[in-house]
């Protein structure tokens, strides 16, 4: 965000922040100069890592985690295996949206190799194949723990474990981690907003490369907020690099 108020001259303006890597942990904040620097959503490495651990992870949450994934074995059991089967051992090290989208495309049967980049990059794939308007609201929700605000990787695969279930179409389960994680970012700026009175929105990170998710994001927050973006950088890496030299001279 430093590099997006050094373009714009956005000086003792207050801000939310929304950062989301393909690669490097990304998160949501907001910043004023009264406040200071505020967390809101910590897209931090999680200890689910492979499929199957998210498998057990959602029937372990609860009696109705627990019906759900029976009852995904019992209508997908081919899946199912797949799922069980399929063990990333290429590009671990993505971003928290990127292992979510990865797992999605897994669940949904769209891959069964072992790189979770691939996997990522079929999700995307697929949902710029749906022509449609909006998608089924796949579950972006926040939880607390010791580091603050957590994103729930087990909700959002839930989600659309039930939409599978429901016998929705995998393209427009695809769409729907997109066009739902649009609707989370204006959520968010409007909860910055409603805490410290926000001037505006800065998006940056290589997820907004996706050109669904960047104009999604940026309908839902241009009818409320000025959105500012970088213009003469790259959204990732030059921008860090440039807004940690600046703040390192203050």
């Amino acid at each position: 965000m430093r590099s997006i108020v050094v373009e714009h001259d956005l000086k003792d303006q207050s801000l939310c922040g929304i950062y989301l890597s393909k690669d490097h942990p990304s998160h949501i904040f907001s910043f004023s100069k009264k406040i200071g620097y505020t967390p809101m959503v910590l897209l931090t490495d999680q200890n689910i890592s492979q499929p199957v651990d998210m498998l057990e992870a959602i029937r372990t949450m609860d009696e109705r985690g627990s019906r759900l994934v029976d009852n995904f074995q019992d209508k997908f059991p081919d899946l199912y295996d797949k799922i069980i089967q399929t063990k990333f051992i290429t590009h671990t090290d993505v971003s928290d949206i990127s292992k979510v989208w990865a797992m999605a495309a897994v669940f949904l049967g769209l891959y069964d190799g072992n790189d979770a980049y691939e996997s990522f990059e079929i999700l995307e794939t697929t949902a710029i194949e749906f022509n449609g308007k909006s998608g089924p609201r796949i579950d972006y929700k926040v939880i607390s723990n010791d580091e603050g605000y957590q994103l729930d990787m087990r909700l959002a695969i839930r989600s659309a474990m039930s939409f599978k279930l429901a016998g929705l179409d995998d393209y427009l389960l695809s769409f729907g981690f997109i066009d739902s994680l649009a609707d989370f970012i204006a959520q968010h700026a409007e909860t910055a907003d409603a805490n410290t009175g926000i001037h505006g929105v800065a998006l940056s990170g290589t997820l907004f490369e996706n050109r669904q998710l960047i104009m999604r994001a940026y309908n839902g927050l241009s009818v409320n907020f000025p959105v500012y973006r970088n213009e003469r950088l790259s959204i990732d890496d030059a921008n860090i690099a440039l807004g940690a030299i600046t703040l390192g001279s203050e």
